[in-house]
């Protein structure tokens, strides 16, 4: 049986990404070890769990190493595990129970997963503020993690390279991101990152000397460290 704690990614956020991201952003940034659920809401999300989720997932009771669940989903936040969980279970039915109930479902994987409780429930509108992040602290996107990154294409003996990248950072969407927010990016800031990009199709030589979105899998084993391309944008016509 698979663990939910190892979900692969299925499909685009959706809308509540953003609806209920407006509704978070005047809160303060908390993680997931501040107590963000109470014991009573993570003992319905069990219920609710075995009543609908252990034909395909393992129940959670007694779990408490959290690092696969870190591998994972660290460097996001709780709102992407929603709308993974709430966009494709029940295997049989997806999206069929309440958004409550797939809140609940979340409580009981963060408790099953070791991370404390508080006094107060979990609420949806508060997904998108909260950090999932290692006890110590945020860290690096984990390798492996589908990101984007945004930088300075050029072209160096047959290799793709992005320049003055930015900081890997989680996507759950391996598509190129839609033209306003694209258009959003052209006045943030660049980096000082460097990122070979792989397994490029088509090769996006009438994209050199742009600034780009790239997005796909990092690999940090590699010099310089390589994404394994999903999908290569266009910012800028040019970069400074």
């Amino acid at each position: 049986m698979r663990a939910w704690t190892s979900f692969l990614i299925r499909g685009s956020l959706a809308a509540s990404v953003l609806a209920a991201a407006a509704a978070g952003v005047a809160q303060d940034r908390r993680t997931v070890w501040d107590g963000v659920f109470n014991v009573e809401q993570a003992e319905r999300g069990r219920l609710e769990f075995e009543l609908y989720c252990t034909d395909c997932h393992q129940d959670l009771t007694n779990a408490s190493d959290n690092t696969e669940f870190l591998r994972n989903w660290g460097e996001d936040n709780l709102i992407s595990l929603f709308d993974v969980v709430r966009e494709s279970m029940p295997d049989n039915d997806p999206g069929s129970l309440t958004d409550a109930a797939y809140v609940d479902i979340l409580a009981y994987l963060l408790d099953g997963n070791g991370f404390p409780a508080g006094d107060d429930e979990l609420v949806i509108a508060e997904l998108p503020a909260i950090r999932v992040e290692a006890a110590d602290g945020p860290g690096e996107v984990p390798d492996a993690s589908l990101v984007t990154v945004s930088g300075c294409l050029s072209e160096s003996d047959g290799r793709w390279i992005v320049s003055q990248a930015t900081v890997p950072a989680r996507t759950r969407d391996p598509s190129a991101s839609s033209d306003e927010d694209l258009e959003a990016m052209i006045d943030a800031p660049l980096g000082i990152g460097t990122f070979e990009l792989i397994y490029v199709f088509p090769a996006p030589r009438d994209r050199v000397g742009h600034r780009v979105e790239a997005k796909g899998f990092l690999i940090r084993d590699a010099d310089p460290d390589q994404i394994n391309t999903s999908s290569v944008a266009t910012i800028a016509a040019e970069c400074p």
